[in-house]
């Protein structure tokens, strides 16, 4: 069972746009709670692994990360995904070479495929099936080096070649480095002796397209998404900003006016987002983990997470679910055999106990989901202006799940246009409510500091209009926009006194 789950999943994941929306991950994780109840169901008794030390430490960061997070709501349903992953992780172990290799590049020649068509129907950087050319590309990293590695024969050439030149198509140089790394670290894991001058012209070949590289705007806009996410690790180094919430955090600790949702560096916004404790953690586990004995069976994967780890100093792909899976996946395989686990006994106790622990899991997974399904649809009836109906879905959104800020915030949206069309001085008092309740869910959203400053400017609560303004521009520090309305603020309080 466990390893048709991990088929599974590795089939479907990167054609969900690589499980990057939450009716993805809503898919992945109930699969994966289904498969604990079926085994819960068909075993008499269970085999509970003894916990690693440093996952159980990243795991327990990623948890605390919560409660100090820029987005309790972003920071919860990312803590879900990462569960999920440390769960596959060690079904991993279990799981048949086979049941990695084929459904990875049964999948990795479909994307591959679709990205030729894109390439010369459509042309420039190509995504596939996935959000983003440079996630398709942190995909590759990982399976040209199992395609390369592990397939025998002609097959290998051929699959490899269709991987490499998919990595092309993407345009990322990120990638093409990332999968050369993958290779050498191959080639020394077999103990493969290379002659010099192949590796000099390896190394002169990787020199010059880091220079022509390093010459691009685009690579400057990296290097300020670095130090904004060192600003954020130095702002908040014991527990970061929260789980998956750089994006939300980024507007404060910003260094420019260009805005990013990812660092661009999967190790230093995993720093900024978890604190330096949880990020240690995560690279402890790591050591132990390349520290276990290589054999001829797991090599390839080895080289694999390698090229992916090289690719994530780059790039955000490993924040991105059907890459993260892939990696955990390879990561739980490489580590096998088992560790030394717990058997308990299934009495009916227990059974059912886990069984309600899992149906409550189930259901509020499914929940979240119908909640983000019902401010999807509230958000399109508000673009329409059709208010009364938006007010209907998103206050179903919130019934199913009240942890979304925005979902509030396009509430609030609704009453202020409830004020804009009777003047009704009662719409602002209720739309100052769910702008209340957005600011305790999401800290550095300056939108919902300066709706707050508008409401109060308009009930001529001046006092509040600047202490509200003032939180915006500290949310949003580099906004020339905010700085105008607040030194405005400031001229007409000025004259008002007068």
């Amino acid at each position: 069972m466990v390893k048709y789950l991990i088929s599974t999943i590795l089939l479907i994941s990167p054609l969900m746009r690589a499980s990057w929306d939450l009716w993805a991950q809503t898919i992945i994780h109930l699969l994966t709670l289904v498969t604990i109840l079926i085994l819960i169901f068909s075993k008499k008794e269970i085999s509970v692994p003894r916990p690693s030390v440093p996952l159980f430490l990243f795991v327990l960061f990623c948890f605390i990360s919560i409660f100090s997070s820029a987005n309790l709501y972003e920071s919860r349903n990312e803590f879900f995904n990462i569960v999920t992953y440390i769960v596959i992780f060690y079904f991993a172990k279990n799981t048949d070479k086979k049941h990695i290799v084929i459904p990875v590049l049964f999948i990795g020649v479909i994307l591959s495929i679709f990205g030729f068509y894109q390439k010369f129907s459509v042309g420039g950087n190509v995504p596939s099936f996935m959000n983003n050319p440079n996630v398709f590309a942190g995909y590759l990293v990982g399976i040209i080096i199992i395609a390369f590695s592990v397939v025998q024969n002609k097959i290998k050439i051929i699959l490899s070649s269709v991987f490499f030149i998919a990595i092309l198509f993407t345009g990322s140089l990120a990638g093409l480095l990332s999968a050369v790394s993958g290779f050498l670290f191959f080639l020394y894991l077999k103990k493969t002796a290379v002659q010099k001058k192949y590796i000099i012209f390896v190394c002169v070949i990787i020199a010059f397209l880091l220079i022509v590289k390093l010459s691009e705007k685009e690579s400057f806009n990296r290097i300020v998404w670095w130090l904004s996410a060192v600003k954020m690790i130095l702002a908040k180094p014991i527990f970061g900003v929260g789980l998956n919430t750089f994006a939300d955090a980024y507007q404060k600790y910003k260094l420019s006016g260009l805005n990013s949702i990812y660092a661009h560096n999967y190790f230093l916004q995993l720093s900024s987002e978890i604190g330096i404790f949880g990020f240690a953690a995560f690279v402890w586990f790591l050591i132990k983990i390349f520290k276990l004995k290589k054999t001829s069976e797991n090599i390839p994967f080895f080289a694999a997470i390698f090229a992916m780890l090289v690719h994530g100093i780059f790039d955000y792909a490993l924040l991105i679910p059907a890459n993260a899976i892939l990696f955990w996946i390879m990561l739980g395989y490489c580590s096998k055999p088992p560790l030394t686990a717990y058997h308990l006994p299934l009495t009916a106790i227990t059974r059912w106990i886990s069984v309600f622990l899992i149906l409550a899991t189930v259901y509020s997974q499914i929940m979240i989901f119908l909640a983000s399904r019902e401010t999807a649809t509230g958000k399109y009836y508000l673009d329409e202006k059709k208010y009364d109906d938006a007010k209907i879905h998103f206050t179903k959104a919130i019934k199913c799940d009240d942890k979304n800020p925005q979902t509030y915030l396009f509430l609030s949206n609704v009453y202020q246009q409830y004020y804009k069309m009777t003047g009704y001085k009662s719409y602002l008092y209720e739309a100052e409510l769910e702008l209340l309740k957005a600011a305790g869910f999401q800290k550095y959203n300056p939108q919902i500091y300066f709706d707050l400053y508008n409401i109060y400017y308009l009930r001529g609560d001046m006092q509040n209009a600047t202490l509200w303004l003032k939180k915006t521009l500290d949310a949003a520090p580099k906004s020339v926009y905010y700085k105008k309305c607040y030194e405005t603020l400031l001229k007409e309080m000025y004259h008002a006194e007068k």
